[in-house]
């Protein structure tokens, strides 16, 4: 990283579809966090999930993150 590049952060999104899928929410979102954690990665990266719930229905509930959780219903 160059001089100029220090202190800047990269920001990522991370888009995921679901379809009667809350079972797995939980195991995915650990492993992101793992991740995330991995080498002080959250000092240059700043992450953010969505979940695109395809079927509303089934209502998600996420606990809280390092990195922001955001469920946007589609009908």
């Amino acid at each position: 990283m160059s001089k100029k590049e220090e202190g800047q952060k990269v920001y990522i999104s991370i888009i995921i579809p679901l379809y009667k899928g809350m079972r797995y929410c939980e195991r995915l979102l650990e492993m992101l966090q793992k991740a995330f954690n991995y080498k002080d990665f959250s000092s240059h990266y700043d992450m953010e999930i969505i979940f695109v719930n395809d079927f509303p229905e089934e209502k998600i509930m996420i606990p809280e993150y390092d990195f922001r959780v955001i469920i946007l219903n589609n009908s």
